[in-house]
């Protein structure tokens, strides 16, 4: 034969498969996203979560650099965005925050001073809302101590602008045992917010040693009386036991849980971790909303820059979950 016996239509056939493809993917997704136990709406961290719900964050992002005139690197760009003391934040974000700053203020009515932020896994912009709190607190003319105790990967230094010599660096200051008041006038202060910080740059590895320290307890004592308001940004739960440490310290915490990020039962495990500490647990607060009000609409965080990258920051220090057990 010197001719096909039946003849196909080869670009029909490339677009049904395309089509197939498509919508298979489509179902596949949808499955996934149904069956993974996620807490993906209010209603939902409402009835799977066994804590109460005491605030929703829509989703925030970036607008277009032609319209803001950014410029092109992309730290900055990111920490301009995520800080409400920005022109450029929307104001339902920024709403959302002050609401966060509310509550804390009837538990300051109560004689609650210190308040921890964590989350299960890393990228649930914990650490975003936990800076965006205390300046938020900061302008309402309250003194406030802003700490970053995640000091394997501190970035609060870089999201809020500020920079730190090595000598007034938290985690230099505590491995030398400093005196707590001594510690306490190392902090910077952010003129245009008036926030008192205690930050680091570098990365350390005796976290466990630094943080379960008398010295540490001493430095949130001091401040306690100091400040009105002290706020703490902590590691996630879900990789190292830090905030259940820093969870005796402090008088109350919250926990950041990300919209369709992490499984419920994983989340409740967090949430009696952090009941079982000293502290008040207050509730959770539900992040990146992306459907929660029109402002939001095709915005997105890129949490992952700041964010742990689920176990490629720290494989050098061998962990891999909540544990700390090291990975075989």
């Amino acid at each position: 034969s010197v001719a096909p016996s039946r003849s196909y239509n080869v670009p029909k056939i490339c677009l049904l498969a395309g089509v197939i493809g498509a919508g298979l993917t489509a179902a596949a997704v949808a499955w996934a996203s149904v069956t993974s136990g996620t807490v993906q709406t209010q209603e939902g961290a409402r009835s799977d979560l066994d804590a109460k719900l005491i605030s929703t964050v829509p989703h925030e992002g970036r607008r277009t650099r032609k319209l803001l005139g950014w410029v092109d690197d992309r730290r900055e760009r990111l920490r301009r965005n995520l800080n409400i003391s920005s022109p450029a934040i929307s104001f339902a974000f920024t709403e959302s925050i002050h609401r966060i700053a509310e509550k804390f203020q009837h538990e300051h009515a109560k004689g609650r001073r210190v308040f921890l932020f964590s989350s299960v896994s890393a990228a649930e912009g914990k650490s975003t809302l936990a800076a965006n709190t205390a300046i938020s607190l900061a302008s309402r003319g309250v003194s406030v101590l802003f700490i970053d105790l995640d000091l394997r990967r501190p970035v609060q230094s870089e999201m809020l602008g500020l920079s730190v010599k090595q000598k007034n660096e938290l985690g230099t200051l505590l491995s030398e045992s400093a005196a707590p008041e001594k510690i306490l006038s190392a902090a910077v202060t952010d003129p245009s917010t008036g926030l008192h910080s205690l930050l680091s740059t570098k990365s350390y590895t005796d976290v466990i040693e630094l943080l379960a320290s008398d010295q540490l307890a001493k430095v949130v004592a001091l401040a306690r009386e100091q400040y009105d308001y002290v706020i703490i940004d902590s590691p996630p739960l879900g990789f190292f036991s830090d905030s259940e440490l820093l969870s005796d310290l402090s008088d109350a915490s919250v926990l950041v849980v990300r919209q369709d990020t992490v499984p419920a039962p994983e989340i409740n495990d967090a949430i009696d971790a952090l009941r079982a500490g000293k502290a008040e647990f207050l509730g959770c607060i539900l992040n990146d909303m992306a459907h929660l009000t029109a402002y939001s609409a095709g915005y997105g965080y890129g949490y992952g820059y700041y964010g742990y990258g689920y176990g490629k920051k720290y494989d050098k220090y061998g962990y891999g979950h909540r544990s700390g057990q090291k990975q075989q």
